[in-house]
């Protein structure tokens, strides 16, 4: 295996994979996404991780973040690690733009999942997803925290002090916590 711009090429008995590899690194983009496509209709995660990142990045083909998603979720459930780092971080994007806090509990469930998937089989970012994952909710946990204790408080000083208070308060919590515990 070796990668190239996220994609990931494995050289092997299939056909169909190596030229679509070759084809890829040659910037032929639309035979790759053919030959790609009929080894991911087979199953082949690889081939579908290699869509998803086409999907997302718009090449040879539009961008289009759904199929995108498509394509990394078939690839992660089957763990391919790659695929569930990237699913992870095309939920993160869509969390943000999320209004419905049912969804967003729910979106962040899965997104969790796919990133300590990813995180399980030694992805270096998917850890670095995490991190900066808890890093955030951290913070909205600490302005929750200020917004609710700040009326329990009072003299000039009464921002830092709180904002300390809520930062010991939640630096031993759990991800998991933070991400329930967010939208009341």
């Amino acid at each position: 295996w070796f990668e190239k711009h996220n994609m990931f090429y494995k050289f092997t008995s299939d056909k169909w994979q190596n030229t679509a590899a070759k084809a890829h690194l040659h910037g032929d983009y639309v035979t790759a996404h053919r030959k790609w496509e009929a080894s991911a209709k087979q199953g082949a995660a690889s081939a579908q991780y290699n869509l998803g990142v086409m999907y997302e990045t718009g090449q040879g083909v539009s961008q289009d973040y759904k199929a995108a998603e498509k394509w990394y979720k078939m690839a992660a459930e089957q763990g391919f690690a790659n695929a569930q780092y990237e699913l992870a971080e095309i939920l993160y994007v869509k969390i943000d733009k999320q209004a419905d806090p049912i969804n967003i509990r729910s979106s962040l469930k899965e997104m969790l999942k796919w990133y300590r998937a990813a995180a399980e089989q030694g992805n270096k970012d998917a850890k670095r997803g995490i991190k900066r994952t808890r890093k955030s909710f951290m913070k909205k946990a600490i302005n929750q925290c200020l917004y609710d204790e700040v009326d329990k408080v009072t003299g000039p000083e009464s921002k830092e002090i709180v904002e300390n208070y809520c930062e010991q308060k939640f630096s031993l919590k759990t991800l998991d916590w933070l991400v329930a515990n967010h939208f009341r």
